[in-house]
């Protein structure tokens, strides 16, 4: 057990139920391939409430975590890109709208955007999208810390344009997310996120 929303969840003696606050579509498709992978005999649901951008999110996560509450054993995730904010204040910022609901809620910043964690993972790039030679260039220093990379998405885009692949965010994801490994600790950010969930 722990005090994480997997510890609190298995706490719950009536089936249980996660609700991840994404502003995005592609991160929902990463986390219905990563997630059944991680607990492949869960009885948690996982649902998904997916935003048009931060500024949808922001606007009106108070109104839905408020809905959402009415669930029986309800905890929430909220995961939101950083991009250029400075991470403590946008986290302050997120903390401050769902006051109401803090108990149960846990705050995630991918740093700086979920193709940040992507190119923490070279090597499930390679095997998603059938190319050679990109995990080979993880320890190269622009790679070894990809969540102080600025347009992280651009640079991905660029690696697969090389090897004559198209990477669009929610194809991409959606393929990433059967072979990135919950494991991997190179992107901080994703390491933290993943550790929300588990303990």
């Amino acid at each position: 057990a722990g005090y994480g929303v997997w510890g609190t969840l298995m706490r719950l003696t009536q089936m249980p139920n996660l609700v991840f606050f994404l502003e995005e579509a592609s991160a929902k498709e990463l986390l219905r391939q990563l997630l059944p992978r991680m607990f492949p005999e869960s009885d948690i649901q996982f649902i998904y409430k997916v935003y048009e951008g931060k500024n949808d999110l922001q606007q009106n996560i108070l109104r839905d975590m408020r809905e959402y509450a009415r669930l029986p054993n309800s905890q929430f995730l909220i995961l939101h890109d950083q991009d250029q904010t400075e991470c403590t204040i946008l986290k302050a910022k997120l903390q401050g709208l769902c006051s109401s609901w803090l108990d149960k809620t846990f705050i995630r910043i991918a740093c700086r955007e979920l193709e940040s964690w992507y190119l923490a993972q070279l090597a499930a790039v390679d095997v998603a999208f059938g190319t050679n030679g990109l995990a080979e260039q993880q320890e190269k220093a622009k790679f070894r810390a990809p969540d102080s990379l600025t347009a992280p998405d651009a640079i991905l885009e660029d690696l697969l344009k090389s090897k004559r692949k198209v990477y669009s965010k929610i194809n991409g994801s959606r393929l990433l997310g059967k072979y990135i490994d919950p494991d991997c600790s190179r992107s901080k950010s994703f390491y933290h996120f993943i550790r929300a969930i588990r303990l």
